[in-house]
């Protein structure tokens, strides 16, 4: 939800619950009756609310605080050189060795595809050895759209 959206969303709550700031005012004195007074209470809530819901939203960190349990997470890096920058789902994933059917390779973030982010090949023979190419950012995956629902009902 970008803060238009934001916006609109109080703005339609506020107005469901019978702007509530309107009676916070009345109950202050005869100067409750001024509609400049009633719209700053309602702009300071509707920035209250705002800076809450920024602050409770997913931002990009440093790859050095990601988890590395498997969980899924949103892998993210800026655009480098002649490559676009990329923000894709992903996880960490240990190093393995060598099987039967497979070529393993060293521990470090892989995306879901394993095609923008990998953690490179430092063994086996030359041929087969290759850079890690890891992201240099994260953030949690957003819920569920059922959970999603469930966050907006809480507060700060």
């Amino acid at each position: 939800m970008d803060e238009k959206q934001m916006r609109k969303a109080y703005q339609k709550w506020a107005k469901e619950q019978g702007h509530p700031f309107h009676d916070i005012v009345v109950l202050r004195g005869p100067a409750s009756s001024d509609p400049e007074l009633i719209d700053s209470f309602s702009e300071m809530a509707e920035k209250a609310w705002l800076a809450c819901y920024q602050h409770l939203a997913p931002q990009w960190q440093p790859i050095e605080t990601a988890p590395r349990d498997g969980t899924m997470i949103m892998l993210g890096r800026p655009a480098i050189e002649d490559c676009d920058a990329i923000s894709v789902p992903g996880f960490w994933m240990d190093a393995v060795d060598d099987g039967i059917d497979f070529m393993g390779g060293d521990a470090g973030f892989v995306d879901v595809n394993f095609q923008q982010f990998s953690g490179g090949r430092t063994f086996g023979d030359l041929a087969s050895q290759y850079a890690a190419n890891q992201p240099t950012h994260w953030m949690p995956l957003p819920a569920a759209p059922d959970a999603a629902r469930e966050l907006e009902k809480k507060t700060c």
